[in-house]
């Protein structure tokens, strides 16, 4: 699990993209606007939470998250 919950960067670190046995990202109440396509690579990833940030559309590549059971875009 990795918890960016109000991280105050526009930007996420890139090392976030390679870590291909995350199972959860909560990035809820963060100014992120945009997810890149390397979203894609967190194969793992089963649940998101992209609460309560500005985020309008979602990449392609999140099709290839194949095991995530949960998104959270309230």
């Amino acid at each position: 699990m990795l918890n960016l919950s109000n991280f105050t960067s526009a930007n996420l670190p890139p090392q976030i993209w390679g870590l291909q046995n995350l199972e959860v990202l909560v990035l809820s109440g963060t100014g992120i606007s945009e997810l890149p396509a390397e979203l894609g690579n967190l194969a793992a990833l089963t649940e998101l939470n992209l609460s309560g940030t500005p985020i309008k559309r979602l990449p392609n590549e999140i099709g290839k998250l194949g095991n995530l059971v949960e998104l959270n875009l309230s």
